[in-house]
């Protein structure tokens, strides 16, 4: 306790060195002064300096990215599932085929429209006439969405479709007013067949994890901090 107001006595008022070596000797209080900030009840030096502000300003810094979108947004992906019956002609084709191609949802127009031309897509899977379509050999080349976002139509080929000039060519086109179409050729013969129904699916959109990560790691560096002795 320091001495008629002389504060060199003062415990605060010792060396780092000093400070620890008192310590280790007692597990007393460090002051009785209760107004003393610098040491708490047991002698564990207080978690001080500019620590305290720097990190409340960090967590305060994301939790604002979060609400005002600092952080970016992902891209959502979209799978449509279709399914095709052959021509009743075709007697040797299956009675019903299934297929799906999938796209993210940063190619829909801001207020609706049609996407034409090369559509890039994530990926596709159909199988028709003995042969497994994929991406490196068909393709989407319209899109079209309504003022919503929704997927309201589309065109899937394969091999040189439209145009259906190669022996196993394939066009699907669905559209939500019931207009659809579902040609291939089988063995260099063009038929007619149709859609059955189709589908979207959307998935869900990613978290922001490695934001979340190191919010969770400092506010556990501040939990772990204040429990040092």
């Amino acid at each position: 306790r320091a001495r008629n107001g002389d504060l060199r006595h003062h415990p605060c008022a010792a060396t780092p060195i000093q400070r620890l070596r008192q310590r280790n000797l007692t597990r007393a209080s460090a002051c009785d002064t209760v107004s003393c900030n610098c040491c708490n009840p047991i002698g564990q030096t207080s978690w001080g300096g500019s620590m305290p502000r720097i990190v409340p300003v960090v967590l305060a810094a994301l939790a604002l990215s979060f609400v005002f979108g600092a952080v970016p947004a992902q891209a959502v992906l979209i799978t449509v599932n279709f399914t095709v019956r052959p021509a009743s002609t075709d007697l040797s084709s299956p009675p019903i085929g299934s297929g799906s191609f999938s796209f993210d949802d940063s190619l829909i127009p801001p207020g609706g429209g049609d996407v034409f031309g090369f559509v890039p897509i994530d990926s596709a899977s159909f199988t028709w006439a003995g042969v497994t379509w994929t991406p490196s050999n068909s393709r989407v080349d319209v899109l079209q969405f309504n003022a919503s976002g929704d997927l309201i139509g589309f065109r899937y080929h394969g091999g040189s479709a439209p145009g259906l000039s190669g022996n196993s060519d394939f066009l699907v086109r669905a559209y939500v007013d019931g207009t659809s179409e579902f040609a291939y050729r089988q063995e260099g013969i063009l038929r007619i067949g149709s859609v059955a129904s189709w589908s979207t699916d959307q998935g869900a959109a990613p978290e922001p994890a490695t934001s979340l990560l190191l919010l969770g790691g400092l506010i556990g560096v501040m939990t772990a901090s204040r429990r040092v002795k």
